[in-house]
């Protein structure tokens, strides 16, 4: 069910008035300041569903994740994970046993040695340089609570931003583990723990490093925006996590109000979303990670990416803002033709993206999991066995001047920055979100052909959209449906460049409760399985939008209510007419 609910907006205004205590004060010990930077680059914020600068100009973010920079990740670096037999040691799978180990093999000011120069070597100023030459103008900038806590570390994050400054970069600070941990996963830092949605002390913990945070960058306009909590699995449920992550906005608001907040949907589904006006945010951003692990093709993998772009304008329909897709990939069967495929039709419905990730160094390769990769016989790093002097020098084979450039990502990098954002589709049969449309209906079973474009109908009753009882829908239910079937006819009448268009780029808008089938001109266009509550996108069967023509079209529904509410509303929408359409 969505979040939407009257009923659970009213849960979420009443708990969060009673759930958590006050904002906690940000940490009294002084933080280094960085050096004097270059100029600031043009401040971002939300507007509707764009994200623009202070020219009120859209600003597309596109760039990749500094994934293991910050927090290391087993999985995409050369460590040599596995313990000696009989070790006392901590078996290394995350960024907090990796350093346990170094500290007690070699104590804390050599183990610290070590981290410096992994970093040194893993991300420099260069790479910067790198990234924006390939046409990119963002990094998101992974990074634990841990960080904080190390004597330098806030200079590692100081570091990060005067470099992008510098290169004319943005930055998004993405908070990868938080106190307590959101989930259970080891790219929070710390796998296994999973506290932070069970422990209020860790939410306050997690406040004041946002406080922290926002006190010290507030003034930062490279900082394109604050990721309050990445991939937040760990949450029991959507209400769980949304009513933390308002905590945290309204933590970082009482000092920023300015800067981007990034909010994830946790894996939790894109209706989970609260309704921005229920909940009080301004300028946010709505994210997700899109990963398709079961892909089967690259032709699978680029569809699968393509198809985040109508999934975020349906998002926006009823949450009207910018969506940022934080993570993806298109591993396995990925392809530079995928790639781009998938890329541009982000850009193109307008959305901002960062791609995982900058470097992955795996001993197959690692496909296209990292721009830049291992050569052939990359020495592995072994944190059980090496000396502190080996471990030195095999961290400087890691700098990215001795792996290889992916050449065909850097090609589609490049291409990126000419694709621009389409105007939106226009509804060509309209729903019932701006007003009633009519139709011709019946609850009663009609007779063999019914969704043919011959069929007399005119016995039928006539009423408005939506149809519908009981559902939590945001459109209003403007005639009533109680049966357990619906079956609804409606003409709509197209010019000839207008009908071209269609064939070849319609797409269905539904929203439906329960399942339903939808006829274009008698064939079958599209089957609805479950329910949605928001208008989603759903491509239309390639023999369905054949039949869209010029001049009389008819399109049929059946919608069927197997339990609960019920509720059904149909348009079709296709790019705008070519100059010249007939209307």
């Amino acid at each position: 069910m969505s979040f939407a609910s009257p009923l659970l907006a009213a849960c979420l205004v009443a708990l969060l008035s009673l759930w958590f205590a006050p904002a906690p004060q940000p940490s009294k010990r002084p933080v280094p300041v960085s050096a004097p930077i270059p100029p600031p680059l043009s401040w971002l914020r939300a507007d509707g569903t764009k994200i623009v600068n202070e020219k009120r100009e859209t600003v597309l973010l596109r760039g990749v994740n500094l994934g293991g920079w910050l927090v290391e990740e087993m999985w995409m670096m050369p460590f040599d994970t596995s313990r000696p037999p009989q070790s006392t040691l901590p078996q290394v799978k995350d960024h907090v046993t990796l350093w346990q180990v170094m500290e007690k093999r070699f104590g804390p000011a050599e183990a610290r040695k070590i981290r410096t120069a992994l970093r040194d070597a893993w991300v420099s100023d260069a790479d910067f340089g790198r990234i924006r030459a390939a046409g990119l103008n963002c990094v998101r900038l992974p990074f634990t609570f841990d960080l904080l806590e190390e004597p330098d570390g806030y200079e590692w994050i100081d570091r990060a931003l005067a470099s992008a400054r510098r290169h004319g970069l943005y930055v998004i600070l993405d908070l990868h583990g938080a106190p307590g941990r959101q989930s259970d996963s080891d790219h929070t830092g710390e796998s296994g723990v999973n506290r932070l949605f069970k422990d209020p002390a860790q939410i306050k913990r997690t406040q004041a490093v946002w406080a922290s945070l926002a006190r010290r960058y507030k003034d930062r306009p490279e900082v394109a925006g604050y990721d309050l909590l990445n991939e937040p699995m760990g949450a029991p449920d959507a209400v769980t996590l949304h009513l933390v992550q308002d905590r945290l906005y309204r933590t970082i608001r009482a000092i920023d109000q300015r800067h981007l907040i990034i909010i994830e949907d946790g894996y939790k589904g894109r209706d989970t979303f609260p309704h921005l006006s229920v909940v009080g945010w301004e300028n946010v951003a709505l994210s997700w990670h899109h990963y398709n692990f079961t892909a089967k093709t690259e032709q699978e993998q680029a569809a699968g990416l393509a198809a985040v772009s109508p999934g975020a304008r349906t998002v926006q329909t009823t949450r009207p803002a910018p969506v940022f897709i934080g993570e993806f990939q298109i591993e396995p069967h990925g392809t530079p033709a995928a790639l781009e495929t998938g890329i541009k039709a982000l850009q193109q419905g307008g959305h901002s993206w960062t791609i995982w990730s900058y470097k992955a160094i795996l001993q197959d390769g690692g496909g296209m999991w990292g721009w830049y990769r291992a050569p052939r016989g990359l020495q592995t790093l072994d944190p059980y066995r090496d000396s502190a002097a080996d471990l030195l020098r095999k961290t400087a084979s890691l700098r990215t001047e001795n792996l290889q450039e992916n050449p065909a990502m850097s090609a589609v990098f490049r291409a990126s920055a000419g694709w621009k954002p389409l105007p939106p589709p226009r509804e060509i049969v309209p729903t019932a979100r701006a007003a009633g449309r009519p139709w011709r209906y019946t609850t009663r079973t009609p007779t063999e052909g019914w969704q043919m474009p011959a069929f007399e109908d005119t016995r039928w009753e006539i009423g408005e959209a939506g149809f519908g009882a009981g559902a939590d829908i945001p459109t209003p239910k403007r005639t009533v449906w109680q049966t357990p079937d619906i079956w609804l006819r409606r003409e709509f009448t197209l010019g000839e460049r207008e009908a071209a268009s269609a064939a070849s780029q319609a797409v269905l808008l539904a929203c439906h409760d329960d399942e339903a089938e939808v006829y274009l001109n008698g064939v079958l266009a599209a089957t609805l399985s479950g329910y949605s509550h928001d208008y989603r996108e759903v491509a239309l069967t390639r023999e369905g939008a054949a039949t869209i023509r010029p001049g009389r079209n008819v399109i049929a529904v059946h919608c069927r209510s197997t339990i609960g509410g019920q509720f059904i509303d149909i348009g079709i929408a296709a790019p705008p007419a070519p100059p010249g359409a007939v209307k």
